[in-house]
């Protein structure tokens, strides 16, 4: 991934069933210039052509920060009761 001016990325990988794996990315942009497309960019070269999901905050303080979640659909389900 090419280096993109003004964000930093937090990652951590997290176990899932069958001996998978999934990584957490946190994506935050320190610049003055329009975070969505900045880190629009950012995500699209992290990601490429692999499945993701996607947080984006909504506060709107703080839009300068992605979470980027792979292999979600790899988690254990738990239903909470009605």
């Amino acid at each position: 991934m090419n280096n993109i001016l003004g964000v930093s990325i937090r990652e951590s990988e997290y176990s899932l069933a069958n001996n998978k794996k999934g990584t957490m990315a946190v994506f935050i942009y320190y610049g003055d210039k329009d975070s969505k497309v900045i880190l629009d960019q950012a995500v699209s070269q992290y990601v490429q052509n692999k499945p993701y999901h996607e947080l984006i905050d909504i506060n709107p303080e703080n839009q300068g920060m992605r979470v980027i979640l792979s292999n979600i659909n790899d988690m254990e389900e738990r239903r909470l009761p009605l």
